[in-house]
């Protein structure tokens, strides 16, 4: 660094350092460690875009048709992304209690994990969509949350 006096009377320090062949300095070097994971969107049946959002521990209850679950949840239309429904509920899986959206995306979840749900219109709520807050042909996302078995 050298001070350099500018044309107006006002200094400035001026990086001179020249770095020998073959070496950087480390303001020189792109930090590897801090790059964000790749997001890892899988598709299920129907259209179905999920997202772990949160990964279980190793050793956690799977969801299964036929089991009981309780979820703590978020919705949103996808278009506008304006929340229409927050909460938890507990509903048996794959008994049609539940929009087929959901019978779909939590199955296979561990306890503890957490998903981002895009849920498409036919697994959803269809052509009627759910007035007032759902309009027809609405594609839903879900932020999900499985709780226990």
């Amino acid at each position: 660094m050298v001070f350099k006096k500018g044309k107006q009377g006002q200094g400035y320090y001026k990086d001179t350092y020249v770095a020998p062949k073959g070496l950087k300095r480390k303001a020189d070097v792109a930090p590897e460690a801090e790059a964000p994971p790749a997001k890892q969107i899988a598709t299920l049946k129907g259209g179905l875009k999920y997202e772990v959002v949160k990964k279980a521990p190793a050793n956690a209850q799977i969801a299964r048709r036929g089991r009981f679950v309780h979820v703590r949840y978020e919705g949103r239309l996808a278009m506008t992304g304006r929340r229409f429904d927050k909460g938890t509920i507990k509903f048996k899986l794959g008994a049609g209690e539940v929009i087929q959206g959901w019978d779909v995306g939590v199955d296979g979840m561990a306890v503890g994990e957490k998903r981002k749900l895009l849920i498409p219109s036919a697994l959803a709520y269809g052509r009627s969509g759910a007035p007032p807050d759902i309009p027809p042909n609405a594609t839903l996302a879900f932020d999900v949350e499985l709780l226990r078995i």
